[in-house]
């Protein structure tokens, strides 16, 4: 597993084992870093017989920005060392070359689709994402193997089985601004989110 998304190469089958996934935030300073890193952080409690590529790109990027200083401390209370980093701005080649696009909220997802129709099916908000899987995996054996092809084939179950939502139930708040606090329940909800997409117990 890697924990930088490698995009400048053809996006192979997910079933050939091989996943990229790119979380995405407005400025890729607090939500989409936060998430990478929490996602990888819970895909190494499990066995995967998928190799995941996992990075994070914001859609409205100033130059020189950083991961955000409090996201660092509160990943690193979590155990997750994050040095300085900057941010990224999002590419259309980053998101045709994605097999995931995880969004912060609906707005960031119906921006990705604007740049990238054919994204449409494979981008979801995070917490749209965990409810499908979750749905998804409903009524099937538990696995302890964290897989590519069942997350995705989970969420297009899933989909089949819910009903729409509100956008705010669709959406992570932003934390900045706010005190460590905020960027704790960030993290938080966005745990919560992660655990229901690989079916894990909630963190």
């Amino acid at each position: 597993m890697s924990s930088t998304l490698e995009l400048d190469q053809p996006t192979p089958d997910a079933d050939g084992g091989e996943l990229k996934v790119l979380f995405v935030c407005t400025a890729n300073m607090c939500r989409s870093p936060m998430a990478e890193h929490l996602f990888a952080a819970q895909l190494r409690c499990l066995p995967s017989s998928t190799t995941w590529l996992v990075g994070s790109a914001g859609t409205h990027v100033r130059t020189g920005s950083q991961v955000h200083e409090l996201v660092r401390e509160v990943l690193a209370e979590r155990g997750i060392s994050v040095p300085p980093t900057s941010s990224r701005q999002v590419t259309v080649e980053h998101l045709e070359h994605a097999d995931l696009i995880v969004t912060a909220g609906r707005s960031h997802r119906s921006w990705v689709v604007e740049r990238a129709p054919s994204a449409v099916r494979r981008t979801f908000t995070l917490p749209e994402l965990g409810r499908l899987c979750a749905a998804g995996r409903d009524g099937l054996e538990p696995s302890a193997t964290a897989s590519g092809a069942s997350l995705l084939g989970h969420a297009a179950r899933g989909r089949r089985r819910l009903q729409p939502v509100t956008a705010h139930e669709d959406l992570i708040k932003d934390p900045m601004g706010g005190d460590i606090g905020a960027f704790r329940r960030c993290a938080d909800q966005i745990s919560a989110s992660i655990a229901q997409v690989l079916g894990r117990a909630a963190p």
